[in-house]
């Protein structure tokens, strides 16, 4: 069977790649609840479950609604960053480190990816479509969280660009957003998309 590093390392071989990943991609990682990451629906569950809603649906933005009623919107961005903060990864994601991406996008809130970048030592930035693209262009190993990402996560930005509630999806951040030219440039010039958990 083929290790995940040469395949890795077959894909980018003199190419411009692309990595773009989803939720499925962070299944292999812990918080430091020792719980591994949920995907939507199974993190809409828990929102429900911790309102007392037993027999709550997939609907994200809905349970959110309904723990900040009951909570605060101050408890609900501590719970989620203590779900979405990294505190251990299976050992195979080493291999994403290994290999020079030509840009990387995430739909994940987590600090998975640079954690396995620290962890490697090796260089990464990260940013969210809320920041100026100006400041990052030229970055190689770069991460951009398309609906936020979880060490940013504010009372000031999870009503638009940290995709969670209700409010956050009525605003069209991306296609608004400094990265929308961008994103849509990189798709055209990369040679390689490599979609990982969507």
């Amino acid at each position: 069977m083929i290790e995940l590093y040469d395949l890795l390392e077959k894909i980018s071989d003199g190419k411009r790649v692309m990595l773009f990943l989803g939720s499925g991609f962070s299944i292999g990682a812990k918080n430091h609840n020792n719980n591994r990451l949920p995907i939507g629906s199974q993190l809409a569950k828990y929102i429900y479950t911790k309102c007392g809603i037993k027999d709550g649906d997939s609907d994200l933005q809905f349970a959110a609604e309904k723990y900040i009623e009951k909570y605060g919107i101050s408890a609900l961005i501590q719970s989620i960053r203590e779900i979405f903060t990294i505190a251990e990864y299976e050992s195979y994601y080493d291999s994403f480190s290994q290999q020079k991406w030509f840009r990387i996008y995430t739909t994940n809130y987590d600090d998975l990816l640079e954690n396995i970048f620290i962890k490697n030592k090796k260089l990464i930035d990260s940013a969210s479509i809320e920041q100026d693209i100006a400041s990052y262009r030229n970055k190689s190993n770069l991460v951009i969280h398309l609906n936020g990402y979880i060490k940013e996560l504010s009372q000031s930005n999870i009503d638009n660009f940290f995709k969670l509630i209700g409010r956050s999806y009525l605003v069209d951040t991306i296609t608004s957003s400094t990265w929308y030219e961008q994103l849509k440039a990189d798709i055209n010039i990369a040679d390689v998309i490599l979609f990982i958990g969507l």
